[in-house]
């Protein structure tokens, strides 16, 4: 078995590495829209045996902040074996491998997400990854006809150009907290031109005529589904709310990976939400070697307290 990136492979070998995306269930383009995210400094690796590549392991290198500071962790995604090809240990070497990298680099943690209940569960933990966080999980039937009003509070969809604002309402809000923060500049512009996020998705908050914050928001015919709230101040939570009831008109809504359900905590007991303390999906952590168990307190702590922040957009 060779190791390589996605610059090493000849453009035969990019065309199979295609189809491990697709047997993955993602558009065969996703490798090459990594690799231009430059960003988040994505690499791909790959099991090449016999000329063909039958693993994958995607990884970037992401922001954190914790009480003592800001740091850069790793972050591993895109685990995917040709389903031909499972259990032979691909992935798993390929995962040592980033390690390495990564240690070299002078990296400390690594972290991944997934769900409780896949198989790849167990397998992480025998590469030394426990689980550290899961998301809460909010639903409530939001009731139709008039609502109540929302303290001044409207919406008006995204435009593209619009990343500047988007990105000083995140930093604004998030200033005193600590994890998956600051997300790097440029991060609105990469999501909507490599492909995974709609500007329409996204609604700007506004107070007056002063902007206080944003949300990631889909909606079809039964559902209202978020999993990004972020607000500037929490006097908003209350408001934001309301919103969110009026724009569902009679629909379910579900929230789900934004720390703003436990910020919110008891303005959505109030609204009528029901909530979880998480669900099937599990962010993993490790640390990457000797050098990193000396200061190994410190990702923990920040996962452990009441200021972490995260918004599904930073689940790598």
């Amino acid at each position: 078995m060779e190791i390589r990136e996605f610059a090493e492979l000849s453009p035969r070998q990019r065309q199979w590495a295609a189809t491990l995306e697709v047997s993955d269930g993602g558009p065969p383009s996703t490798a090459e829209r990594l690799a231009r995210a430059r960003f988040l400094r994505y690499t791909s690796l790959y099991a090449v045996v016999d000329g063909v590549p039958l693993a994958r392991v995607g990884s970037s290198r992401v922001p954190f902040r914790t009480k003592e500071g800001d740091q850069t962790v790793l972050g591993v995604a895109d685990v995917v074996t040709r389903p031909d090809a499972l259990r032979r240990g691909y992935a798993s070497r390929l995962l040592r491998a980033t390690h390495r990298r990564a240690r070299a680099e002078g990296l400390q943690w690594a972290v991944l997400w997934t769900r409780r209940s896949w198989v790849a569960h167990g397998a992480y933990e025998r590469l030394g990854y426990r689980d550290v966080y899961g998301p809460p999980i909010a639903a409530h039937r939001s009731r139709a006809g008039p609502h109540r009003p929302a303290g001044l509070l409207r919406a008006r969809p995204a435009r593209r150009g619009d990343g500047a604002l988007l990105e000083r309402l995140l930093a604004e809000a998030s200033r005193e907290r600590i994890g998956f923060v600051p997300r790097p500049a440029g991060w609105f512009d990469a999501a909507l031109a490599l492909g995974w996020r709609s500007v329409d998705q996204y609604r700007i908050l506004y107070q007056g005529r002063r902007p206080v914050g944003y949300v990631v928001v889909h909606v079809d015919r039964f559902d209202l589904t978020s999993r990004e709230i972020v607000v500037t101040d929490p006097a908003l939570h209350h408001p934001l709310l309301n919103w969110l009831e009026a724009l569902a008109g009679g629909r379910w809504i579900g929230l789900n990976a934004s720390t703003f359900l436990r910020d919110a905590a008891d303005e959505l007991r109030a609204h009528g939400y029901l909530t979880i303390p998480f669900g099937h999906g599990v962010m993993m952590a490790r640390p990457l070697g000797r050098a990193s168990d000396r200061d190994g307190s410190a990702f923990r702590a920040a996962v452990d307290d009441p200021r972490f922040w995260l918004q599904g957009s930073d689940m790598v």
